[in-house]
């Protein structure tokens, strides 16, 4: 994940533990309205993938629920 300034690309999650890690919400140092890039990539037995495309998403909140 970047900085949401297009800046160097920063790990979020490491591999630590031999099980699959379904869901990560990042909460802290974001800012809504900002655009963030994101990339990631998997190990498995034979090694690392490669990363995947580059992905946007926007920081946000959470929307209110109708009346």
């Amino acid at each position: 994940m970047d900085d949401g300034q297009g800046g160097d690309f920063s790990p979020v999650v490491g591999f630590s533990n031999p099980y699959l890690l379904l869901k990560y919400a990042i909460t802290e140092r974001l800012v809504k309205g900002t655009v963030y890039r994101l990339r990631y990539r998997v190990k498995n037995a034979i090694g690392w993938s490669e990363y995947s495309p580059i992905a946007y998403i926007q920081a946000a909140s959470k929307p209110l629920a109708p009346e």
